[in-house]
């Protein structure tokens, strides 16, 4: 009708939600705004789907959602989203209270029922406890991340079915390793023949044997570089998981963030080193039994989920992890808020580094 204006966006797309079959996907709803009011604006129109979904994480760049607070406003909450592509209108008693909250570094996030609360830094010093819930967490998300579980599973046939390492074999586990896992090494010949070459005289001392892997030569024997995270996946699959735990920045993050700045040994030649006292510290002090590839699962998903939580949609993580934690199911929420709980939990003051015979350190790089 002439001299009427077109309800704001918000609005329409309220409307095309009541209108469409749940769940519906982003299509449908551009479709069904587009056909009744025309000259609406596609960009704004996709724009308000991610401002008025409950359980979208890139709402909070939006202007609308630029303050902590529970998603009760019914203007600009009313809207969740089941998967990829597909919402429903959003019932809190099916589908939780959801509400925009801070991370530790003033980050907004999205979060449900206080399930998953901005992870606390611990006071300078003081370390996380870390607690077997924590490690059910992240063995439960594993399953689900189908490119991670194989490729640990085509490891250990790997190892089973062409044990040693004679060159063709090394060159195949040196070269599945190192795609499997990214560890930025590009002269992967080179590599097979140093691990077939190493190989039979490695150290029984793990770090020396780990130290021994990743210094892969050039011609004229100058020094390359050290590749530290590749050796320590190659002597933890093909080697042995019990001895050999898997060295990566956010492992070592995770491992520094349970123990405290004042407990962290730093070792740059030999990064290795420190981060193997440093884990072995962290099982110790955990007093449950506890294997390197059960932690390493736990570091490595928690190390990320800590990153994403803090830098949002800009955190540079795993492909396969970022769409593990967009989940929006109930199960998956409920693993992401148990891998990270509220705290932080201290360690018990009377366990410091002194009596556990450790000295004071400076914090993992």
């Amino acid at each position: 009708m002439p001299g009427i204006s077109p309800p704001p966006v918000r609005q329409m797309i309220r409307e095309a939600a009541e209108a469409l079959a749940a769940p519906f996907s982003n299509a449908e709803a551009v479709h069904w705004v587009q056909s009744r009011y025309p000259r609406t604006n596609l960009g704004t129109t996709q724009a308000q789907l991610a401002i008025c979904t409950v359980n979208q994480p890139a709402r909070v760049h939006y202007p609308e959602n630029q303050r902590a607070r529970v998603a009760n406003d019914p203007r600009y909450d009313f809207l969740f989203r089941v998967s990829k592509g597909k919402r429903e209108r959003y019932e809190p008693d099916q589908h939780g209270t959801w509400r925009i909250a801070r991370d530790v570094g003033g980050t907004l996030i999205v979060c449900c029922d206080g399930d998953t609360p901005p992870v606390v830094e611990p006071p300078t010093g003081l370390g996380v406890v870390l607690v077997r819930s924590q490690i059910e967490a992240a063995n439960r998300l594993k399953e689900r991340c189908h490119g991670w579980s194989g490729s640990e599973q085509g490891f250990d046939r790997l190892h089973t079915g062409m044990p040693g390492f004679e060159l063709p074999v090394a060159l195949i586990k040196a070269a599945a390793v190192n795609d499997l896992y990214f560890t930025n090494v590009y002269a992967i010949w080179r590599m097979g023949q140093h691990l077939a070459d190493v190989a039979g005289r490695l150290p029984d001392d793990p770090v020396q044997a780990v130290a021994e892997i990743a210094s892969l030569r050039h011609g004229e024997g100058k020094s390359g570089p050290t590749h530290w995270s590749f050796a320590s996946k190659i002597a933890h699959f093909f080697v042995d998981p019990d001895r050999f735990p898997i060295y990566d920045s956010y492992c070592a993050a995770m491992v520094a963030w349970h123990l405290g700045k004042g407990e962290c040994d730093k070792d740059p030649s030999n990064p290795y080193r420190a981060f193997k006292t440093n884990i072995d510290r962290l099982r110790e002090r955990c007093g449950f039994e506890l294997t390197y590839r059960e932690l390493d699962r736990y570091l490595w998903l928690a190390g990320q989920y800590r990153e994403r939580r803090s830098k949002g949609e800009s955190a540079q993580i795993n492909t396969e992890l970022r769409t593990l934690f967009e989940d929006p199911s109930r199960d998956v929420q409920t693993d992401l808020a148990a891998l990270l709980p509220p705290g932080p939990q201290l360690w018990p003051d009377h366990i410091s580094a002194t009596e556990s015979g450790h000295a004071s350190m400076t914090r993992m790089s």
